[in-house]
């Protein structure tokens, strides 16, 4: 919090508009926050002061009480989102945070905790002001019971009539209990904001995947993925019952149904400038996104989601019911300078930009399930870099070419083995397996030993 210090001293002299670096987001709108009006109101009084005190002494008091009052109000926290050099250096310090802090290489899922039913009441206008209670549960009795909450909030008070006491270390918290139990009920209470997923009374980035609200467990928040960059772990779920109690000043959305009541694997909370549909599919879209003269945009998004789905069932064999699902639609912010993080598909619902779903295509929505594997995964690699060549005339085919033809000079031995897989099951078979495998997480190694392929023994996470 005291790093925000510079930053909230500085609130008070950007009065005018802030030129950006990227294009505006159009979920954001234009900046105008009722602190930046405020304090453009207060600099134009004390202007008029200023000029007034050159003959009128009362003024140069009145003069100095409003240049107080602007730099105080000034200062208090206000979660802004701002798309020029600072939202940059915000970036980086996320990369740096976790790059310090811990091996980010290796997906970890804590599975050891889980949480049955979440009662939140959220109220967000200058930031995000929370007060959530969770029934807990643990795989085993334990004294120790462990969250996960970005360590952007500020946590004011934690409430448990098991615990003796609590220890907060960067994104993780340890409740520490009286005595060993499978479920214990805790309430958190914390305020706060993040640079980048903000949350103000203009306008909401909350994604499922990011912990604006505990998650169970001590989780993994960012990732390095292979050949790709780092970004935050969009494959965070948290599977349980949600109620919301919501007070916002902005058009907002969620995830749950109208009642913000009900079962899902994460929570989502998107407001701003966005238009809520009566669709049973598209949720939402952005009030200026492009309009198509030839059929509604919601009928063009659904046709395409429809279309990804079949050629996955009929190529890949995988029912993975994208047309079932309900959609979000977000800002590009979404995963802006990071990897990874703009297409998420949850149980029930997916969160994307309206960008990707004009041009939605098989391996963006492929590369999300491989991306998933937790072992270090060549054969997902190979296959992220292949899927793109699918040629739905000859698909096992194209796909199989462009395995051979991606594989690095270090990566030869990996050509062998998938032409000894291919010798042995055939094309089709071995495409189909394969990726099925990985998505249900299984190591390169495992794979090619199903497949009765001679490997060397040299595995190690490589082969």
């Amino acid at each position: 919090m005291l790093s925000r210090i510079p930053d909230a001293f500085m609130n008070c002299f950007r009065l005018f508009y802030n030129n950006g670096q990227w294009a505006m987001n159009l979920q954001y709108g234009l900046q105008l926050e009722k602190p930046r009006i405020i304090n453009l109101f207060l600099f134009a009084f004390l202007c008029l002061f200023l000029i007034i005190s050159i003959r009128h002494k009362i003024c140069k008091a009145i003069s100095l009480i409003t240049a107080l009052t602007m730099i105080i109000y000034g200062t208090l926290p206000y979660s802004y989102y701002r798309l020029d050099d600072e939202a940059l250096r915000h970036d980086l310090r996320d990369y740096g945070f976790y790059d310090q802090t811990m091996d980010q290489s290796i997906k970890k899922q804590d599975t050891n905790y889980s949480i049955a039913s979440y009662k939140m009441n959220i109220d967000i206008d200058r930031y995000l002001q929370a007060d959530v209670s969770m029934n807990m549960h643990a795989k085993e009795e334990s004294d120790v019971y462990w969250l996960t909450l970005s360590h952007d909030y500020h946590v004011k008070k934690i409430v448990c009539k098991d615990m003796k006491n609590y220890k907060i270390n960067k994104d993780h918290i340890a409740l520490y209990l009286n005595r060993k139990m499978k479920n214990t009920n805790v309430q958190i209470i914390y305020e706060g904001y993040h640079p980048k997923y903000y949350s103000n009374d203009q306008s909401i980035m909350l994604p499922g995947f990011f912990a604006w609200y505990p998650f169970a467990g001590k989780q993994q928040l960012f990732l390095e993925y292979p050949d790709m960059g780092e970004g935050y772990n969009i494959y965070n779920k948290n599977k349980s019952y949600y109620e919301l109690h919501l007070k916002t000043r902005c058009k907002t959305i969620t995830n749950l149904d109208n009642t913000y009541k009900g079962y899902s694997d994460s929570l989502t909370l998107i407001g701003g400038k966005i238009k809520i549909l009566s669709d049973p599919i598209i949720k939402n879209m952005l009030v200026y996104t492009s309009k198509d003269k030839n059929a509604p945009l919601e009928t063009y998004f659904k046709d395409n989601i429809k279309k990804t789905n079949e050629i996955i069932k009929d190529v890949f064999d995988l029912d993975v019911h994208l047309d079932q699902k309900k959609i979000i639609i977000v800002s590009d912010d979404l995963g802006r300078n990071y990897s990874n993080n703009d297409y998420i598909i949850y149980d029930d619902y997916i969160l994307t930009n309206d960008a990707l779903l004009y041009s939605l295509s098989i391996d963006s929505t492929m590369s999300y399930y491989l991306n998933k594997n937790t072992h270090s995964s060549k054969l997902a690699k190979l296959y992220n870099f292949s899927i793109s060549s699918l040629d739905m005339k000859a698909p096992y085919k194209s796909i199989y070419n462009e395995l051979l033809s991606s594989c690095a000079e270090d990566e030869l031995k990996y050509k062998d083995y998938i032409k000894q897989a291919v010798k042995n099951v055939g094309e089709e078979q071995f495409i189909k397996q394969s990726v099925k495998m990985l998505i249900e997480d299984y190591s390169d190694e495992e794979i090619f030993k199903k497949m009765q392929v001679k490997t060397r023994r040299d595995w190690h996470g490589n082969i």
